[in-house]
C-alpha cells in the first residue's frame, strides 16, 4: 500500500453499531487493526464484551463504547440511539457506517477516498457488493445488487433531479461519504423511531439520494454476510397508516430539503416530502405482500431458481474448455447469467477467507480478550 493510500485511509472513520456479538467484533477488530482508519464500535449489549475506551492504538484507532438499553427502550430505539451517538464521534473528513459482520475492501476504500479527496462535486461513493456465508470451514461467495448501475443523474447538482432517480434500496446506506453529510443523514433519519423501523432505513436511503451527489465505482467496496434468517424486528404484516407518523415523515424530509436548498420554494419542498412518504408507504406495502402471499406460483419460482443455481454451479465448476464451449454457443442473456452467477473477485478475498475461518481462540487472543 502506498503512502498516499495510507494517508487517505487515515481520513476515514467507520461507525459500527452492534449488540452482544463478540465473535463478529473480534473479526472486525482483526480486519481493521493494521490499517490507519478510525473505528468506533457502539455496543447495545447490557453487559459489555470488551474494556471500554480505546482497544487498538496504531496503526488503527479502534474504540469500544457501551450504550445499554434504557428502561423500557425497544431494541430498534436503542439501535437508533447508538447510530446517532456514533455520528457525533466522527472527527475525520470522511465517514461510513458498517454492520458488525460486514467489511469494506481496502482497494475499494482507497478508490472511494481518492475520488472524494480530489472531486468536490462528489459527496458519496459506492461500489459493487459481494456476500459471504461461512459453511463450516468453507466460505461461499455471491454477487449482490447486480441492478446497481452508474447514473450521471445521481451526481446532478439539482436536488430535484437527484431525488427523482432511485436506483434501489441501500444505494448510499453503505457507501463512503463526506462526514458532515453522513451525520446529517443519520441524525435526521433516526431522530424519531417509527413503529416500523424499516421506515427509518428507507428515510436514510432517500435522504442519501437528496444530500449526496453519488458515484458508483467498478471496484468491489461492500462485503456483507448473506442473510440466512430475517431480522426478528422486521415482522412482515400490513400495518395501518398512522397519521401522526406520516406527519413526522413529511417534517423530516421537508427540513432536510430546506437545509439542502434554502432558497427553494417551500411549496415545492412540501410536495417532494409528500411524494417521498408515499414512496416509502408503497415500498412497505409491496414488501409485506411479497412475504405474506405464498402461492404455488412462488413455490415454483423458488424451485426454478434453485435449478438455475445448480446448473450455473455445475457449469462454473466444469473444466475450462466446457465453459468456453458454453459461452460460445449460449445466447447473450445466458452468458450474462453465467457471469452473474460466478463468484466475485477482489484483492482482499483470500485474506477475508482466512479471517472468517480463523479459530475463535486465535481471534480472542489477538483482540486481547
Amino acid at each position: 500500500m502506498t503512502p498516499e493510500e495510507l494517508e487517505l485511509l487515515s481520513e476515514l472513520t467507520i461507525i459500527t453499531p452492534t449488540c452482544n456479538r463478540p465473535l463478529e467484533l473480534e473479526r472486525a477488530i482483526e480486519y481493521w487493526r493494521d490499517l490507519p482508519v478510525t473505528v468506533h464500535i457502539i455496543d447495545g449489549a447490557i453487559k459489555p464484551s470488551f474494556s471500554l475506551g480505546q482497544l487498538v492504538y496504531r496503526p488503527a484507532k479502534i474504540y469500544y463504547h457501551s450504550v445499554p438499553p434504557e428502561l423500557n427502550e425497544k431494541p430498534m430505539e436503542n439501535y437508533a440511539r447508538r447510530l446517532v451517538k456514533g455520528m457525533t464521534l466522527i472527527q475525520t473528513k470522511f465517514g461510513a457506517q458498517l454492520a458488525d459482520d460486514d467489511f469494506f475492501t481496502t482497494s475499494g476504500l482507497c478508490r472511494a477516498l481518492a475520488i472524494l479527496k480530489t472531486n468536490e462535486k462528489i459527496d458519496a461513493v459506492i461500489g459493487k457488493c459481494a456476500t459471504y456465508n461461512v459453511d463450516q470451514q468453507n466460505v461461499v461467495w455471491e454477487k449482490k445488487y447486480l441492478n446497481w448501475v452508474h447514473d450521471d443523474l445521481l451526481q446532478d447538482d439539482l436536488l430535484s433531479i437527484r431525488i427523482n432517480n432511485d436506483p434501489g434500496k441501500y444505494l448510499v446506506y453503505y457507501g463512503v461519504l463526506r462526514s458532515e453529510i453522513l451525520r446529517a443523514i443519520h441524525s435526521r433519519a433516526n431522530s424519531f423511531v417509527f413503529s416500523d423501523f424499516r421506515k427509518n432505513e428507507l428515510i436514510a436511503h432517500h435522504l442519501g439520494l437528496a444530500y449526496c451527489r453519488t458515484m458508483l465505482i467498478e471496484e468491489y467496496l461492500w462485503v456483507r454476510q448473506k442473510a440466512l434468517m430475517k431480522n426478528p424486528n422486521y415482522n412482515y404484516l400490513i400495518r395501518p397508516t398512522e397519521v401522526s407518523e406520516n406527519r413526522r415523515l413529511i417534517d423530516i424530509f421537508f427540513e432536510a430539503f430546506s437545509e439542502i436548498d434554502p432558497s427553494g420554494s417551500d411549496d415545492l419542498k412540501l410536495k417532494w416530502a409528500s411524494q417521498k412518504v408515499k414512496l416509502i408507504e408503497n415500498r412497505l406495502k409491496a414488501d409485506d405482500k411479497k412475504y405474506m402471499i405464498i402461492t404455488e406460483l412462488t413455490k415454483i419460482a423458488v424451485f426454478e431458481t434453485a435449478v438455475k443455481r445448480f446448473l450455473m454451479k455445475l457449469i462454473l465448476s466444469s473444466p475450462k474448455y466446457v465453459l468456453l464451449v458454453v459461452l460460445k454457443v449460449a445466447p447473450s442473456r445466458f452468458k450474462k447469467a453465467i457471469g452473474d452467477a460466478s463468484p466475485p473477485d477482489f484483492e482482499d478475498k483470500h485474506y477475508l477467507e482466512n479471517l472468517l475461518t480463523k479459530p475463535r481462540e486465535e481471534l480472542r487472543l489477538r483482540a486481547n480478550i
